[in-house]
């Protein structure tokens, strides 16, 4: 799938930055993050809306994973 491939693209990319490093991800992903921020408490804050769409759990995996 395009989305997971490019998802892979960024991670590998990504992936040369220390841990220790600040990294804001900006841009338009289409994504709906949702409200589960207890699922995600590293990632994104306390003020989600709607429901996750399935570009928000690829970005929010990848996030993550970071």
């Amino acid at each position: 799938m395009k989305k997971e491939a490019f998802c892979n693209q960024l991670a590998s990319k990504l992936s040369g930055i220390p841990r220790t490093d600040k990294l804001l991800l900006i841009g338009d992903f289409n994504a709906r993050l949702g409200r589960d921020n207890d699922k995600w408490p590293l990632v994104m804050g306390k003020h989600g809306n709607g429901k996750c769409n399935s570009n928000g759990e690829l970005l929010l995996a990848l996030c993550s994973e970071l």
